[in-house]
């Protein structure tokens, strides 16, 4: 699934969803993130490497460490009373390999067999998916309290496929290796959460805001081609939690 067919399918979804009563939803949010350790095998016929290293920690540095974290949703909703709605998601979150973290190395390496237990930085002195892990998803809602008549909160949850977008470098094995944003591979994600009407007098005619508060799961395979020769694979599951700014219209 490549960027432009993820951007097609939701130009259709507009067009074919688009209704006098139906209610959309704008969302901006911001957060945070954890990525679960993961295996990463190395690819680089260069260095003569073909190797797997077992359980590389990420870690997101948030705000403080100048890496936002944020995100756009469009929801649509055949009504305002509908309880199933579809919706497109693009979040951007960051990973930071822990290079100082030791780990287990086997395979080839530097044309050698190896089977050892090393400090991450000996082989991998940094990697970075620092401009983005860049999710974007469809997914399907189902939604409680949907006109907000019985009271302030409306609940939700919500599944999709989501495809990733990074843009990764580092230094692997004295290499330099880089690359732009490429299509990474696919995954699925899982939310559920809950927005909070604001009140009545501070909305204006005919739409509604609400605060969001929301968790999510995603998981899915990252194979990353870098420039030059070098080949990334591994399987990411990442928990975010997000508030965010909502505007029913």
């Amino acid at each position: 699934m490549k960027r432009s067919t993820i951007y097609s399918a939701l130009a259709g979804l507009l067009v074919c969803c688009s209704s006098a009563q139906a209610e959309w939803v704008a969302t901006l949010y911001s957060g945070d993130s954890h990525t679960y350790a993961s295996d990463l095998t190395v690819v680089q016929p260069g260095t003569q490497s073909d190797a797997t290293i077992d359980r590389v920690s990420w870690a997101p540095h948030p705000l403080g460490h100048g890496a936002p974290y944020y995100g756009v949703r469009i929801s649509y909703f055949p009504s305002v009373s509908s309880h199933v709605g579809a919706l497109f998601d693009f979040t951007h979150y960051k990973m930071y390999a822990e290079t100082e973290e030791p780990a287990s190395l086997r395979g080839t390496w530097n044309g050698k067999p190896v089977y050892e237990y090393i400090t991450l930085a000996s082989a991998i002195r940094s990697l970075e998916i620092a401009h983005g892990v860049n999710l974007a998803s469809l997914d399907a809602e189902y939604r409680w309290n949907t006109d907000f008549n019985d009271g302030p909160w409306q609940t939700h949850i919500g599944a999709g496929l989501v495809a990733y977008v990074p843009h990764a470098d580092g230094i692997i094995d004295g290499v330099g290796v880089d690359e732009s944003y490429q299509y990474g591979g696919i995954g699925g994600q899982i939310f559920g959460g809950a927005e909070y009407a604001l009140p009545a007098r501070w909305q204006p005619r005919n739409m509604r805001f609400t605060l969001l508060v929301e968790g999510k799961l995603d998981s899915g395979n990252l194979d990353l081609a870098l420039d030059p020769d070098t080949r990334l694979e591994t399987r990411v599951t990442t928990l975010h939690a997000i508030v965010g700014l909502s505007l029913h219209f």
